[in-house]
């Protein structure tokens, strides 16, 4: 029997009832070459039972021990012990994984088998629907330590981690005689201090049920439950080298869990002797004794009301956590009329809302703001810029002539930026496209208080192609913090073409409303009155040369004439466009529909998708007909290829032919569904939820990072 090179490791005890949504989902594993070792803590609810029974029925691997009652830290000892895998992949009993995740982390492991000084791989987590839980790891950053991506990154949210067996053999958890607790960074952070990193990827490799952060009274109670490991961390950690904050922060916590083990009945002096020998830094000894002394004051407080069913306490909401502080974001944006970027902020402001984000937009011009209802509606303030002051939308719907007179390329818009800021006094300063990138660099020199940040929306743009423009655009993107790309391939180009430091780029994928496109929708009556029985491909695409429509008027005189081209979109080359269509005699089987909001209701006329541009940053266009079912063949460009691979068709950028074949290679029923279940596991996460809470974790962090080097 070949030896299995992953052991996914399940600690349980009395989940028999969700054991079995993870049993499925390592049964849907496309990898095949890995064990299942679960270990039955002492569960009394029919969990060994049920493991029994799968053993004897389930095609997979499965390995059962069953042991007292002691706590999750002495499963995994006795699991890793047990394991055959090479890398030991801990997967709790309530959670479950994505179809991929063995066989995208087995990819990694060649590369990294022989390196010394890595331990392992980390992923990413997401919820059952699919959002990213806590923050990405930053662009660029390809190996780090657990240590160094809590203290220096700003990254405290559990990740999918994936060990090498000799590793965790030689940092096994420290097991206490009485103690069933023992928090898992105490062997993550050892691991991390004897120089061990891990390789990242932001890649899901784990799927489970978010529960926002934050100490509750029951984990409290936990934590003084277990003094001993509790006492041990802190110990730990005060011998690591941290900043300060973070020292103060330990010791703090070292000194008030050490009072509450002294004062209780239970103490030991003889367990408490090996930690006693702690060394506390002359600058945080004082202040850690005062904060851990008033700390301990709070934690008995928090316990004696928490006995009272009539007033309970949690601790957690005793001070408003990170994630529930209001922060003030002001977003700059050239205009919001029709534009992929001016449709992603409609959609993602509204939800950073709910994540207690506020946001306002200054628009530099105001005319033709399509994107203005839907944003004012979910109680979002617009405000347009005058010469000498900006104004309030309702204000600027009066002063139409005006704003149509606005330069949004005249360098006083500076001063309109200037003055939001001075008004709304944000936290964060966000600008999205040019020159709004470039009024708010400018801006930076003379407000400096706000945290500016940008997010980069295209891997090609015309200042790339002009030498003229490439100090500029260094010399501006410099004065940002944190530079947001929506794809890896527009980080890799902006990086290419700058030389701009990975620790400053940030890939956040931009995401679409998926349940807007997946929902049944209602084919546009005058979509299906041109389609008249034919096969309709849709396009969406500003009409500008990067989008290539010549290319998709080729293709189509080569398709049969059962098939019909409908065009969602503006721009100046349309007219071009429409006389090339009459030229090629395609007049008859092209629909230009123009700019539309009833994008959803087009693409249910349809029955499937090209994209020919030369280049995107992600191509929100071809997600949403992905959710919308339709099989999409795009050009096999920077960008679409990232999105569309495993889950769509490409072709060439000259080659005809190809386009066509694959197009007609839809008309099999089975290919065809199959790109449809494919493109439906790719957009799950490419929901707009998903990018609102990185977003929104991520501006947490870059403040976070801000607050601890003041």
């Amino acid at each position: 029997m070949i030896e299995p090179l992953i052991t996914v490791l399940t600690p349980t005890w009395n989940r028999a009832s969700t054991l079995s949504r993870l049993k499925a989902s390592l049964e849907a594993q496309t990898y095949p070459n890995f064990e299942w070792l679960i270990v039955d803590d002492g569960s009394t609810d029919g969990t060994a039972d049920l493991v029994r029974q799968w053993q004897l029925d389930s095609a997979l691997v499965i390995i059962l021990i069953e042991r007292q009652n002691g706590g999750k830290h002495r499963s995994v000892n006795d699991g890793v012990r047990a394991a055959k895998g090479r890398w030991i992949y801990i997967v709790d009993s309530d959670d479950k994984l994505p179809n991929r995740a063995l066989e995208n982390i087995a990819s990694h492991l060649p590369s990294i088998e022989a390196i010394p000084n890595v331990a392992g791989l980390s992923g990413l987590k997401a919820d059952f629907s699919g959002h990213i839980i806590g923050d990405c790891f930053p662009a660029g950053l390809e190996f780090c330590d657990a240590i160094s991506l809590t203290y220096r990154y700003g990254i405290r949210t559990d990740k999918a981690d994936v060990y090498k067996k000799e590793i965790l053999l030689h940092f096994p958890f420290p097991e206490f005689k009485g103690e069933k607790f023992l928090t898992e960074a105490v062997v993550w952070y050892r691991i991390a201090n004897a120089d061990y990193v891990l390789l990242l990827t932001n890649e899901v490799l784990y799927e489970c049920e978010y529960r926002p952060d934050g100490l509750s009274a029951h984990s409290l109670e936990l934590r003084i439950a277990n003094p001993i490991g509790t006492l041990l961390f802190y110990k730990d950690m005060l011998g690591y080298d941290l900043p300060y904050r973070a020292k103060l922060r330990e010791a703090s916590n070292y000194i008030r869990f050490r009072k509450h083990y002294k004062c209780s009945p239970s103490f030991d002096p003889k367990s408490f002797e090996p930690l006693k020998q702690v060394s506390f830094p002359i600058k945080v000894r004082f202040p850690a004794f005062i904060v851990g002394n008033i700390a301990y004051v709070f934690d008995r407080l928090a316990l004696a009301r928490s006995k009272n069913p009539q007033n309970v306490c949690d601790v957690s909401v005793s001070k408003p956590s990170d994630s529930e502080k209001t922060i003030h974001v002001l977003h700059v944006i050239n205009s919001l009329s029709q534009g992929g970027a001016e449709r992603f902020l409609a959609s993602l402001l509204p939800r950073l809302k709910e994540q207690h984000i506020e946001n306002t937009v200054l628009a530099l011009n105001l005319e033709s703001a399509v994107y203005a209802p839907m944003l004012e509606k979910a109680g979002i303030s617009i405000y347009g810029t005058h010469l000498r002051h900006f104004v309030s939308i309702e204000n600027g719907k009066k002063s139409n002539k005006r704003l149509q007179a606005l330069q949004i390329y005249s360098v006083l818009r500076v001063l309109d930026v200037l003055r939001a800021i001075r008004y709304l006094q944000p936290d964060i300063v966000h600008a999205h496209l040019a020159p709004s990138f470039h009024w708010c660099a400018l801006a930076s020199l003379f407000a400096r208080k706000p945290i500016y940040i940008t997010t980069e929306h295209a891997s090609k743009n015309r200042r790339m192609s002009i030498p003229f423009f490439k100090w500029i655009e260094k010399a501006c993107y410099v004065r940002y913090t944190s530079i947001i790309c929506v794809s890896s391939s527009v980080a890799q180009a902006l990086s290419k073409w700058l030389r701009i430091p990975p620790s400053k780029l940030q890939t956040i994928i931009s995401g679409i409303d998926i349940e807007q496109f997946s929902n049944s929708a209602t084919p546009v009556a005058e979509v299906v009155q041109f389609l008249a029985g034919r096969i309709g491909i849709a396009m969406t695409a500003r009409f500008v040369p990067i989008k290539d429509h010549p290319i998709a008027l080729e293709i189509l005189a080569k398709l049969p004439e059962s098939y019909a081209l409908i065009l969602i979109g503006d721009g100046p080359e349309r007219p071009h466009i429409q006389d090339l269509a009459a030229k090629m005699q395609l007049e008859q089987r092209c629909l230009f529909l123009g700019s539309r909001e009833d994008v959803p209701d087009i693409l249910a006329a349809c029955r499937l998708y090209i994209q020919t541009s030369q280049q995107e940053g992600l191509g929100l266009a071809v997600a949403e007909a992905m959710a919308a079912g339709l099989p999409v063949v795009v050009r096999n460009t920077s960008g679409l290829s990232d999105l569309v691979d495993g889950a769509g068709l490409f072709f060439d950028a000259l080659d005809i032919e190809k386009a066509v074949a694959q197009i007609l290679s839809l008309e099999s029923i089975d290919l065809r569904e199959k790109i449809v279940l494919a493109e439906k596991e790719r957009v799950k996460y490419l929901s707009i939820e998903r990018t609102a809470h990185e977003y929104g974790s991520y501006y947490r962090q870059i403040l976070r990072a801000k607050k601890a080097i003041e």
